[in-house]
């Protein structure tokens, strides 16, 4: 595997982004061999070919720090030695340890072990706006982690957003906050999609959010709460106390660039509440799935690990009541199926027509599969 990668990315010449399991070990090893510039111009090489051999340069400019930090203290294996000679011969780079929320942790994916990564070349770190390894969740993966890579694509030498030229990755980030291409600045479109302000926390500008908040006002705010009676207040009292207490959040927020604009859809006249869904997906399901939304939602917002347990029960009814669901609508329609071939044949192709969403040779070869199966059943029923 290792070799076909390494063609590929020699004969393509292209930006390249590796994602995925591994199941290499490399702990904190460098991926690279750092060649020093006194040996470079001994060996009378240019400088515009020493950018090409050294590309370490390029993680200096977008502010990444070429030490790469794991929590991951395995010993380094056979894959994870053939990873980092990959890396070597390539010049690809690990994102892990090195940006986001995950810069200087090396947060581990699997159980105690650092195996799932994200490799790119140098040139790609001025796209990415954000990179975080999150919690757990068993509706995703059975051991792993989720490994979130937040790109920016809207990447331009003269950027129209920021007013500014060159394509560094800060200036594609301050685009990146802005882009719910409701308006698209540069191409000059609209679309139809309503858009709407909504708050989004980030751990990284919290010091920020926390210096905006106006003392002044929440001192005001404390002496007005100490002088309410709760025997002798008003509707009208609460909503103004609650309306100043928003007002110091929401302009911290501001100041903090908290509050992204999003788009939703307009277009949502006449749909149905599981019109969307798998045909096995009831109430039940929604009912679960709902639950699980607002673990996850309130475990991200808050964590602890009474939070994070909850997520996990949910996640894992949630699943279960998946499988269950389906295994029943798959009896069910089976046992449909079963002896309307012959009986009514109207109502069999009926059946099959509705199993099936798209007729194309796939649909083909499993009617044929179902059919020799109902065969089989029948005979060894027949034993």
């Amino acid at each position: 595997m290792f070799t076909e990668i390494e063609d590929i990315i020699v004969d393509t010449n292209l930006q390249v982004c590796l994602l995925g399991d591994f199941n290499a070990h490399t702990k904190n090893a460098n991926e690279y061999v750092d060649i020093d510039n006194h040996i470079l111009n001994a060996c009378n090489i240019a400088n515009d070919d020493q950018n090409l051999i050294n590309k370490l340069h390029i993680l200096e400019e977008c502010n990444v720090s070429p030490v790469r930090y794991s929590k991951d203290n395995g010993k380094i294996d056979h894959y994870g030695k053939r990873l980092l000679n990959l890396c070597k011969s390539t010049q690809l780079f690990f994102v892990n340890g090195r940006f986001g929320a995950d810069k200087g942790v090396g947060q581990t994916t699997c159980n105690n072990s650092l195996i799932d990564y994200v490799i790119i070349t140098p040139e790609l770190f001025r796209a990415i706006v954000d990179f975080d390894i999150l919690s757990y969740d068993p509706i995703l993966s059975d051991v792993h982690k989720p490994v979130c890579l937040k790109l920016c694509s809207n990447i331009r030498s003269d950027c129209v957003q920021c007013g500014v030229t060159g394509s560094s990755r800060s200036d594609c980030a301050q685009c990146a906050d802005t882009t719910s291409r409701s308006d698209c600045v540069q191409c000059g479109e609209k679309s139809d999609n309503e858009s709407h302000i909504k708050p989004k926390w980030f751990r990284d500008r919290a010091a920020v959010f926390q210096d905006n908040l106006d003392v002044n006002k929440i001192d005001e705010l404390s002496v007005r709460l100490g002088d309410i009676d709760p025997k002798n207040t008003n509707i009208v009292t609460i909503n103004d106390i609650v309306e100043n207490c928003n007002s110091i959040i929401k302009n911290a927020a501001e100041c903090a660039d908290m509050l992204i604009k999003t788009t939703s859809n307009v277009k949502k006249h006449g749909c149905k509440k599981y019109n969307h869904c798998k045909k096995y997906f009831n109430s039940e399901c929604y009912t679960k799935r709902k639950a699980y939304r607002k673990a996850k939602k309130y475990h991200y917002r808050v964590r602890s690990v009474v939070n994070h347990n909850d997520l996990v029960r949910k996640s894992k009814e949630y699943k279960n009541i998946l499988k269950k669901q389906f295994c029943e609508f798959q009896k069910a329609f089976i046992g449909k199926l079963r002896g309307l071939r012959t009986s009514d044949p109207k109502s069999y192709w009926s059946l099959l027509n509705k199993g099936c969403e798209k007729v194309n040779s796939q649909n083909i070869c499993q009617l044929k599969l179902l059919r020799f199966n109902e065969k089989d059943y029948t005979i060894k029923n027949s034993i």
